[in-house]
Formats: C-alpha cells, sequence, structure tokens
C-alpha cells in the first residue's frame, strides 16, 4: 500500500498553500501524452544528500509495476528532474527513464 503526502508551504500574504507536484499522464508504450499537478502525492521522501525529494509508488500489489519521480528544489519552486515509470507485469520492478532533465544548479 502505497502512503499519502502533501507538501505544505507557508506564504506571507495567503497563508498556509499546498504544493502541486507535476506529474506526466501515461499513455501506451509508455508515450507522455501531457502532464498534471498533483497536490497528494504516493511515497514521498526527503533525500537530504541529493537535496531532493523523492515519489515512489506502486501500481500493483505484486510490486512489479509503479513509478518513481525525483524532484528538485530550483529557486522558488520544486520541479520534477527524472520520472521512471514500469507498466510491465512480470514479477520485477525494473522502471524506465521516460522523463530527464538536468538543470545548472543541482
Amino acid at each position: 500500500m502505497n502512503k499519502a503526502s502533501i507538501l505544505f508551504y507557508v506564504d506571507e500574504n495567503t497563508g498556509l498553500q499546498a504544493i502541486a507536484l507535476a506529474t506526466p499522464v501515461m499513455g501506451e508504450e509508455s508515450k507522455i501524452l501531457g502532464w498534471r499537478g498533483n497536490i497528494v502525492v504516493d511515497g514521498l521522501t526527503y533525500d537530504p544528500a541529493l537535496d531532493m525529494l523523492v515519489s515512489r509508488s506502486k501500481t500493483r500489489n505484486a510490486g512489479d509495476m509503479g513509478i518513481v519521480a525525483t524532484y528538485a528544489f530550483l529557486d522558488n519552486d520544486v520541479v520534477l528532474k527524472r520520472y521512471e515509470y514500469d507498466n510491465t507485469p512480470n514479477g520485477k520492478f525494473d522502471p524506465k527513464v521516460i522523463y530527464e532533465v538536468s538543470t545548472a544548479s543541482k
């Protein structure tokens, strides 16, 4: 079972605000059809060594399908750096990199 997380920040003008994290909308053959912002994110952890957030979600009870999304802090934003996806029910979790971007600051 995935644990859900919600990130918040405090804005001095509007108070407590939820942060929506970018997630690709996946189609057939692991193609990105578009993007959505999710406020509730599964399996979110913080990696202090990398100063990044990582979301891990299994989409099948066998644990062989799911996603790993890595987010970086960039200026005042939280940006998707890498998205790995496994939609193959083959008994092992072996995600493929679907999206990856590098930035000069992280």
